[in-house]
Order: C-alpha cells, then sequence, then structure tokens
C-alpha cells in the first residue's frame, strides 16, 4: 500500500490537520484501521487523535482518495465528530443497547 498526501491545511481554529491522501493498493481496499495507522506514521500523529472521515474508491479502481483529521486535543474532537464516526474508526465504544420492556397486555373483555 502506497500513501501519496495530496492536501493539508492546518485549522487553529479548532485545533486540527485536514488532510487528503491518495492511497494505492493491489488487492482489496484496506481496512479504515489499516489506512490510519500509515496515515498516522506518515504525519507523526498519534492514531488515537486521527480520525478517517472518507474513503472514496471508483469501481475497479486501485487507489482511493481519503480525507482524515489530525486534532490536537482529544476533548474537541469527541465534540466535532459525530458519535458513529468515533465508532467507525475504534475511538468510541457502542453504547449499551436498552432492552426492550413489554408493557403488560391489557386482559381482554369476554364478549357478551
Amino acid at each position: 500500500m502506497e500513501l501519496k498526501q495530496l492536501y493539508m491545511k492546518d485549522d487553529a481554529l479548532i485545533s486540527r490537520k485536514e488532510y487528503i491522501f491518495q492511497v494505492e493498493f493491489d488487492k482489496a481496499t484496506p481496512s479504515r484501521f489499516e489506512i490510519r495507522d500509515r496515515i498516522s506514521k506518515a504525519v507523526s500523529a498519534e492514531p488515537d487523535m486521527l480520525v478517517v472521515r472518507r474513503i472514496d474508491v471508483n469501481f475497479g479502481e486501485r487507489k482511493a482518495l481519503v480525507l482524515a483529521y489530525v486534532y490536537s486535543d482529544k476533548k474537541i474532537m469527541k465534540q466535532l465528530e459525530r458519535q458513529s464516526m468515533l465508532e467507525k474508526n475504534g475511538l468510541a465504544e457502542k453504547p449499551a443497547e436498552k432492552p426492550e420492556t413489554k408493557e403488560p397486555e391489557a386482559p381482554k373483555k369476554a364478549e357478551a
């Protein structure tokens, strides 16, 4: 898997850097976790401070465009990113599902 940085923007106001990478691969599209690890090494960032937002692959091509954000503060990352995006990146746990409570059935009236 080859990684090529196409774009970098520093958003100092919200303490993050925005990157666009082109990823070339031989077989199947790499997982979000593989891409996140490679990007974190390329930009010298901690993997738990990096969120892979998008992986765009055109059908039949062996390359993808990846949009990734690197945050400098974990608190700001949790405020700005959706919970589902943090879950996809392995940065948050899925909330436990509440067991369904069944309402007691009302007794049926006998027909006369």
